[in-house]
C-alpha cells in the first residue's frame, strides 16, 4: 500500500531556523546529485521547448489545462515561461492533454 502524502502549505514566513534546516538540506541533495542548471541545453532541450510551445499554440487557459491535467495552473505558467522544469510525469499529461505524439525526425 502506498502512504499518503499531505501536500503542506505555509501560511506564514520561515523562522530564521527553519530557513537554515532547510538550506542545509538543500546543500546536502545538491552535494549528492549535483545542483540543476535549468539554462542548460541538456535540461532544456528539444522535448521541453516543443512542449513550451504546444502550450503556447494550443489557444488554452493554463486553468483550462490544468482542469484536464490535474497539474496545478501555476506550475505550467512557471513551466512555460522557464521558470522551472518539470518531472517527466507531469511533461506526459500535459502531451497527453495537447494530444502530442512523440515521432522520430528524419536525419
Amino acid at each position: 500500500m502506498k502512504p499518503e502524502i499531505e501536500r503542506v502549505y505555509r501560511n506564514r514566513y520561515l523562522t530564521d531556523a527553519e530557513a537554515k534546516h532547510y538550506s542545509e538540506l538543500r546543500r546536502i541533495v545538491e552535494e549528492e546529485f549535483g545542483a540543476p542548471d535549468v539554462d542548460s541545453p541538456s535540461v532544456a532541450g528539444v522535448l521541453t521547448e516543443e512542449l513550451r510551445q504546444a502550450i503556447r499554440d494550443s489557444g488554452r487557459s493554463y486553468l483550462e489545462i490544468s482542469k484536464q491535467t490535474g497539474v496545478s495552473p501555476r506550475l505550467i505558467e512557471r513551466f512555460v515561461v522557464g521558470e522551472r522544469t518539470i518531472p517527466l510525469i507531469v511533461a506526459d499529461r500535459l502531451a497527453g492533454a495537447l494530444r502530442l505524439h512523440l515521432t522520430v525526425a528524419p536525419s
